[in-house]
């Protein structure tokens, strides 16, 4: 079976508690990231501050005139003003050469620009001038990472770690690295010692467990977290935080009413936080009747935000849903007129179009939301309505126009590979695939996706192997599994492939194709009653399998 990065994940990247895992084989992900990494978390900047005499001024003045530069250039690459930022930073390198942080600006500035060799450069030379500089280190261990050099990761993290072990992106790191090379358990084990080293910071803890979240998330346990957190309330008891890490456990446990009761305990101290107004709404968004209420809260929430994209976004997909579809893209065009320069008014108003199946104009409004911020997530949008309207052609086009201008962006080289293998491009799919391998040798889902395309192309050996390293990687995905187990069957192991595919179906009991790789397998292991049933089950439901069940049962019968 195919993976795609929307169904599996291979490694974890920081997010709010209930997030959904996900894959990421972009330099991108860094650059979504490391702006929450620069500005050091429950940390003071001082450290990384280098002071120099010739300005005359004291220590504690020069430091405050430092941070006061350094927050003012990061405000302006966080509102995504790069021009300015970049006047601004160039005029205080100049003048400071010797200040270190200045040069972690410089860094993720690059990054912005994909420019991932000069930011590397910008890092290492924050580093030569302090090496104490843990956003420097922790910026590296990033990059290192997405490149897959995760020797180099763990270096730069572990790094950061001995200089403060507060550096909680670099918790994040290790976690992605041990994800990769040995699996979710060692990533589990490195947050749980990463929890221990923090106690007695709540804002640290509670990151933490935000990261265990996605794991116990990932693992189908988040009950696991319930010690946790409830140990975290007992010893913080008025920390919102704490609060709001409950609610979130409570949730991820379907203890809805109890999820229910905390956030509205949070809001009703404080009653203008968005994001407590925000969770609520979404939590109510599922049950009937309070729409109303729905709409109040995120309309409140909107308005005691600054930027209010991801709320009126939400709002705007929430009325989609409920097939409000005037509604919703009155939303969304009234957050296009008054954030013309911001491409996410467009994003939605294409989004609005897409659920209403009317491709042309939803892919015109992604067009030119990608003109204003070409990220992945646009990408997307624009491969999903040229496949919607069979015209992979186009899709294939655009991927590789897009990757001629970053050749390195393994995001691209994935999709642009899914679409190959999706038309039966097997050996373009097969180069692309190869290519991110040099890049991710542990990445199960290019793994099994490589294994799928030569098993196709019948280099049934070559499959075998590569589909054992990413079942090695990831046995409890079903996915994985499946691929394994088929390509097993295809290599005469026959015993062994009903074992593995029978732990894929455990796994995914509804999958139709998984469903009919393990009748294929009993039948070939002359257990024809258990085949028919399985074979039965899928012609009757009238699965997308049914055509291929009808003809092995035919086969069942001489």
């Amino acid at each position: 079976m195919k993976l795609n990065s929307k169904n599996e994940t291979v490694f974890l990247k920081i997010g709010v508690l209930l997030s959904t895992c996900l894959l990421s084989l972009s330099v991108s992900a860094a650059k979504y990231e490391m702006e929450d990494t620069l500005w050091m978390e429950n940390e003071s900047l001082t450290g990384s501050f280098f002071y120099a005499d010739k300005e005359g001024l004291p220590r504690e003045q020069l430091a405050v005139q430092v941070k006061r530069n350094y927050q003012n250039v990061f405000d302006l690459i966080n509102n995504k003003k790069y021009v300015e930022a970049r006047v601004n930073l160039a005029l205080l390198i100049k003048d400071s050469p010797e200040q270190s942080v200045y040069y972690n600006l410089e860094g993720l500035l690059y990054i912005t620009d994909n420019n991932l060799v000069k930011a590397k450069r910008s890092f290492q030379k924050a580093i030569e001038l302090n090496s104490n500089n843990v956003q420097a280190n922790i910026g590296l261990a990033k990059l290192a990472l997405d490149d897959g050099l995760f020797q180099q990761a763990k270096l730069y993290a572990n790094r950061a770690l001995e200089i403060s072990p507060h550096a909680l992106a670099a918790y994040s790191v290790l976690a992605d690295v041990a994800m990769q090379q040995q699996g979710i358990d060692e990533a589990e084990k490195i947050l749980l010692k990463a929890n221990e080293k923090v106690k007695g910071n709540s804002y640290s803890e509670v990151s933490v467990l935000k990261l265990l979240a996605k794991v116990y998330a990932n693992k189908k346990q988040p009950q696991m977290l319930l010690n946790l957190v409830a140990d975290l309330v007992k010893r913080y008891p008025n920390e919102v935080e704490a609060q709001s890490a409950l609610a979130s456990v409570q949730l991820a446990n379907q203890d809805i009413d109890g999820a229910e009761k905390t956030l509205r305990h949070i809001i009703s101290q404080y009653p203008n936080d968005a994001r407590y107004l925000f969770l609520l709404a979404r939590l109510l968004a599922n049950n009937q009747g309070q729409e109303p209420e729905v709409l109040a809260l995120l309309d409140k929430a909107a308005l005691n935000l600054e930027n209010p994209g991801l709320v009126i976004s939400y709002k705007t997909n929430f009325l989609t849903e409920k097939k409000q579809f005037k509604q919703a893209f009155l939303v969304a065009e009234q957050f296009d007129k008054t954030n013309p320069k911001d491409g996410v008014g467009k994003i939605l108003k294409g989004d609005v179009y897409l659920a209403e199946k009317k491709y042309a104009n939803a892919l015109k409004n992604y067009q030119l939301a990608y003109q204003i911020t070409p990220t992945v997530s646009v990408l997307d949008a624009m491969v999903k309505v040229f496949v919607l309207q069979n015209n992979p052609k186009q899709a294939i086009q655009l991927l590789k126009g897009e990757l001629s201008k970053n050749k390195n962006n393994l995001a691209i080289k994935f999709k642009l590979a899914a679409i190959y293998q999706k038309t039966e491009d097997y050996n373009l799919a097969i180069k692309e695939y190869e290519s991110i391998r040099l890049k991710t040798k542990s990445n199960a889902i290019v793994l099994n996706n490589l294994a799928w395309a030569y098993s196709q192309k019948n280099s049934q050996k070559k499959a075998l192997e590569l589909s054992k390293q990413a079942f090695e990687i990831a046995p409890n995905s079903s996915a994985v599994a499946d691929t394994y187990g088929y390509i097993l069957l295809k290599n005469g192991y026959k015993q062994e492939s009903l074992k593995v595919l029978k732990q894929a179906v455990a796994l995914s009991p509804k999958e139709a194709e998984i469903q009919m790789h393990l009748a294929e397998a009993y039948a070939a292991n002359q257990y024809k009653s258990e085949a028919r049933e399985i074979l039965q089950q899928l012609i009757s439901k009238d699965s997308t399998e049914k055509l291929k069940a009808i003809q092995l049962m035919e086969k069942l019968k001489i």
